[in-house]
């Protein structure tokens, strides 16, 4: 319980451009994923975000996408959770754990084009609070306006 929460207060923090990148990539999970997600306990997940789906989806043209992607990748790359709980004797235990443990930046050619991408692995800790076996967990109450 402790996780979630502090999860949730890191999640209110981000910047809209990492929300965003969080919403796109969790909304566009497939059903087979999300149940290998939601049987296992300790799974990660891949997300792979293509710059030119992106801009079309949020109206901005492929420099635009790819400049917000590039920012909201390496900021959550760095971004990291930290919670605390107790063991049996009552010791504290502080825990941190990361967004995202791996980011990958695609570019077709070596110049942009319609087939960059970028891909982003989701750490097991911070799937299992992103998506449930009912898709979307606390992402729409923390991403509205």
């Amino acid at each position: 319980m402790v996780m979630t929460r502090e999860l949730t207060r890191s999640l209110e923090s981000l910047s809209w451009d990492e929300k965003w990148l969080l919403a796109y990539s969790v909304e566009r999970v497939d059903q087979a994923t999300l149940e290998r997600i939601s049987s296992s306990t300790n799974v990660g997940w891949k997300a792979t975000v293509k710059v030119f789906d992106y801009a079309a989806e949020f109206g901005v043209d492929t420099q635009t996408a790819f400049e917000q992607l590039k920012v909201a990748v390496n900021s959550l790359f760095e971004r990291s959770v930290s919670y605390q709980t107790r063991d049996y004797r009552g010791s504290l235990v502080v825990h941190r754990l990361r967004w995202i443990s791996c980011s990958t930046e695609t570019r077709r050619n070596g110049r942009r084009n319609r087939n960059d991408s970028f891909t982003i692995n989701f750490t097991p800790e911070v799937v299992s609070y992103l998506v449930n076996p009912q898709g979307l967990f606390p992402l729409n109450d923390a991403i509205d306006p």
